[in-house]
This record gives structure tokens, sequence and C-alpha cells, in this order.
């Protein structure tokens, strides 16, 4: 390999930041268990922010392995940047691959385990892109929990003894996670899964 930067498709035609390789090839410098169970530091950081939770599994990780924290590192951080990257432009497994040829010129292990988990990859980041160029833009609902009460009398009238299910709606403002509760009679659940239903067809 020589001090030459290659294009690649990754960044549209512009050559990675300086290090990205060596720290790239740095992947056959761990060892075959660590090779082996690479996606499982990999996969957990491709989200963005890094969570608190994640660092901590790369460090236990790294004691169980038997290694610095910083081999680990620097080959996650150089990859993590690629696979958002490709995400980013929805990059083809195919011209991925070729990047990864020019990168770290010959060593076929690094393509193998890279590709192994690239398109599910890919679909995570780009699904984290999706809700968050929504989220630029208002609420985007992110999950829902839910319960099913009866309600046998209140102050109004009793003798009631009607089901009443409680939708909670996790949702994203901005940085923010918010929820909202609120309760559903049968006939507003029917409606909004035929609502549903309609959006789904």
């Amino acid at each position: 390999m020589t001090g030459e930067r290659p294009p690649l498709h990754t960044l549209l035609g512009a050559p990675a930041p300086p290090d990205v390789a060596e720290d790239l090839r740095r992947i056959m410098d761990l060892p075959p268990e660590a090779r082996r169970r690479f996606w499982q530091a990999l996969g957990p950081c491709l989200s963005d922010p890094i969570s608190q939770g994640t660092e901590r599994l790369l460090d236990e990780l790294c004691r169980a392995l038997g290694i610095a924290d910083d081999d680990l590192a620097r080959p996650i951080k150089a990859c993590r940047f690629l696979l958002r990257e490709a995400a980013r432009c929805d990059l083809a497994a195919d011209l991925f691959a070729a990047d990864l040829e020019a990168l770290h010129g010959g060593a076929a292990e690094i393509s193998e385990i890279l590709l192994a988990g690239y398109e599910r990859a890919k679909a995570q980041i780009r699904q984290e892109i999706l809700r968050g160029s929504l989220a630029d833009h208002g609420r985007v609902l992110t999950g829902v929990d839910w319960r099913v009460d009866t309600m046998d009398a209140s102050h109004r009238g009793a003798g009631l003894r009607a089901k009443v299910a409680i939708l909670t709606f996790r949702y994203q403002e901005g940085d923010e996670a918010r929820r909202i509760t609120l309760q559903l009679t049968p006939d507003a659940l029917s409606e909004l899964k035929g609502v549903c239903e309609r959006l789904l067809a």
C-alpha cells in the first residue's frame, strides 16, 4: 500500500480521512476470537450518539477477550465511519466491497467480516436517518405500550363494566423523548384499527 488515499464510492469519490485505512487493517491484529465476535462490538456502535451502555459493553468485551480498549476501539471507529457514510448514500454491497478492497489492500477476511453484516447494518442506520429526518420537522412515534382495564364505576355512574384500552405512545420531539397516554373505548379502538389497516393496505 502506498500513502495515496483512493477515492471511495462510500464518500462519493472523495478519499477517506487519514488513518481510516490503517485503523481498518487493525482488524487483522485482533485475536481470532475477537475477529469472530467483531459484529458483537460493532453493531451497538452504529447508532448516533453511542450510549454509555454501549461503552460499558465494549469495556466488558475487551476484558473478556484480553485485549486493550484501543485495540478494538480504533477499528470499530473506522468501520463505524465507513458504514454510516455508506448507508447515507444507500451504497450497494458490491461497491462497498470495492471500497474495502481499496482500503485494506487484499486482507480478504476484513471484507468477509464487514460484508456479513452490511445489509442489516445499512438498514439499521437508514432507519435512524429516517427517524432523524422526520424529527427535524416534528414529533415522531418511536413505540407503543398498552394494557386493558375494566371500568366498573365512577362518580358519574355505576355498573359500567366497560373495557378500556390504555395506550401510551412514546415519541421523539427534537432531542427529547416524550410520551402521552390515551384511553380508548372499544369503538375508538376499532376505528384506530380501521385507519391502520387502510394505511397499510
